[in-house]
């Protein structure tokens, strides 16, 4: 083995976090659907409004506040609010 094989002395460090799921599938049809239906969507997932809330978005009842791209609301709207230790 040459030294450029041997990874004993590499950490092992993960690269991505769990995401959590729940309610994408909502929101989704929320982002295609209308401002009303994007408004009751936030007030009926508080912990997807406090995840927008925390990037900086003052209020996020219309989606036209947010100023991200579905891709990266989606990515925000997933992204766990508590941090896990990992093993």
């Amino acid at each position: 083995m040459t030294d450029l094989e041997d990874i004993s002395s590499l950490n092992p460090f993960y690269t991505f976090d769990p995401f959590d799921c729940d309610n994408i599938d909502d929101l989704l049809i929320a982002l295609e659907s209308t401002d009303k239906n994007f408004k009751q969507f936030i007030e009926d997932n508080p912990k997807i409004e406090t995840r927008i809330l925390k990037q900086g978005v003052k209020s996020p009842i219309k989606r036209q506040e947010i100023p991200w791209d579905d891709a990266n609301l989606i990515f925000i709207a997933s992204t766990p609010t508590e941090n896990r230790d990992l093993p």
